[in-house]
């Protein structure tokens, strides 16, 4: 165990600047954006609710992708 002492045990230092923080979190209590992490990568994307909203349902309304379910199927596994 006392190879593990070696590691540095200090708390990383955060890549985004104090602003950045404050910008975010006011940007995060307006409902007309949305924050969310983007499909490849490790960043954030901030988008227009609507515009995200129009992208997801357009996703989902995929019918070749995705099988719209007659019944949910949460109410029966809730009961197992």
């Amino acid at each position: 165990m006392k190879h593990l002492n070696k590691f540095d045990k200090t708390k990383p230092k955060n890549n985004i600047t104090r602003n950045d923080i404050r910008a975010l979190t006011h940007l995060k209590q307006d409902k007309d954006f949305i924050i969310t992490k983007a499909d490849k990568g490790n960043i954030i994307v901030i988008m227009d609710y609507s515009e995200y909203e129009q992208k997801m349902k357009a996703i989902i309304s995929d019918e070749i992708i995705y099988k719209k379910l007659g019944s949910d199927p949460t109410k029966k596994h809730d009961m197992d």
